[in-house]
């Protein structure tokens, strides 16, 4: 059921070792972290300001992700929980690309590299294709 005031959960990935359970942090219950490989110093960090809701946390897996490469070879565009991220072959942090209470996925690049083209449930459907401006970030 949606509520008249959505709000979207911002996530920030920083690749590195620490798997997180965010579904109490969204409902405002209790916090927990698992850690796996290389125990992390770092945990997960949430915070809540205007509404918005951030949730950070560090992972070095994704489960079944939906993965594009850019024509270039340099990046790679991939689905983590329902949103588009980019993120360099050489590693580093992940840059997220969509945002909002949609679910995202199957990620294509223009052969130009400049565009991705995805399917959403953005617009109330089971899923359309819709086209993301990487330079502006538009949607269309």
């Amino acid at each position: 059921m949606k509520t008249p005031r959505t709000r979207e959960l911002l996530i920030v990935v920083t690749v590195a070792a620490t798997v997180s359970f965010i579904a109490p942090a969204i409902f405002g219950q209790e916090t927990k972290t698992a850690k796996v490989e290389p125990l992390s110093a770092r945990p997960l960090v949430t915070s809540q300001a205007d509404g918005w809701r951030t949730i950070q946390f560090e992972t070095t897996q994704v489960t079944a992700p939906d993965v594009a490469v850019t024509p270039d070879g340099e990046w790679l565009i991939f689905t983590m929980l329902g949103k588009l991220f980019r993120l360099s072959v050489k590693g580093g942090e992940a840059e997220q690309l969509t945002f909002g209470p949609y679910f995202d996925a199957n990620p294509v690049v223009s052969p130009d590299g400049k565009q991705v083209v995805f399917d959403s449930d953005r617009d109330g459907s089971a899923g359309n294709i819709f086209l993301l401006d990487l330079a502006t970030r538009e949607i269309k």
